[in-house]
């Protein structure tokens, strides 16, 4: 990770957004080519390396929530998720070259689009990881629980929105904690990267990891006692947005 300096100042929590009424959801555009031009989803998918391969091939029948979308059809999301938002922003099953994988597109100018997965309420220390690409510049937000109270939620930030982290930088991804929001680092653009959140409601404690590697949030504080969903958040309503792909979601 580069060095840089960044402030750990803790403000008040304003990774808040207000949900709409469902709607339908649209397809939306290409992903960009971190070499320029378009990238399909099947190259997105295939540019994954390892990062799907190995660690996700551990899940089991004793984890309490896993999901690779190998089951799903392609297109709009089965009744298992709940969804709320929609046009012109989306939240779709789309095909890759490694299979099937979530497709959150959000649109800049208008509306945003959320996506929750309910999952058995647990309150023993938990470990979640997840894949995910998202495009030089676009932000989402990732939450265990979903905007209750001591939930924990994950921002990527614009650098323009950086919800109230001086010194944040375009792609960091921001932790919440009691206090305020804690700059993690920068979230690679244009790549796969596994994000893994090691809870310990125990000990009020979270730590964050990019493919498997400590992060600045490590021992963060939370007031979080169990978990029994996950939700990602396009926040175009906030003028941010842009396209990302999610797998491999799990929960042990």
């Amino acid at each position: 990770m580069t060095s840089r300096s960044r402030s750990r100042i803790l403000l008040p929590l304003v990774l808040l957004f207000p949900l709409l009424t469902s709607s339908a959801l649209t397809a939306g555009c290409g992903a960009a080519d971190p070499e320029g031009g378009s990238m399909s989803l099947e190259q997105n998918a295939g540019a994954r390396g390892d990062v799907t391969s190995a660690s996700f091939a551990r899940a089991s029948t004793s984890d309490i929530f896993a999901e690779t979308f190998e089951g799903a059809p392609v297109g709009a999301l089965g009744s298992e998720w709940t969804l709320a938002g929609g046009a012109p922003s989306s939240l779709t099953v789309d095909n890759g070259a490694s299979g099937h994988l979530l497709r959150l597109h959000g649109d800049k100018g208008s509306g945003f689009v959320v996506g929750s997965r309910a999952f058995p309420n647990t309150t023993r220390d938990l470990t979640v990881t997840y894949d995910i690409w998202a495009e030089e510049g676009s932000s989402q937000q990732f939450s265990l629980g979903g905007y209750r109270k001591g939930q924990i939620r994950l921002f990527r930030t614009d650098g323009i929105f950086t919800a109230g982290v001086p010194g944040a930088m375009r792609g960091d991804l921001l932790a919440n904690t009691p206090r305020g929001n804690v700059d993690c680092g920068p979230l690679p653009s244009n790549t796969w990267v596994r994000v893994t959140l090691r809870l310990r409601f125990s000990t009020h404690s979270y730590d964050v990891l990019f493919n498997d590697a400590p992060t600045a949030c490590m021992n963060l504080p939370n007031e979080a006692t169990a978990a029994d969903k996950l939700t990602i958040q396009d926040p175009a309503n906030d003028g941010l947005g842009g396209e990302s792909l999610w797998d491999n979601f799990r929960v042990f």
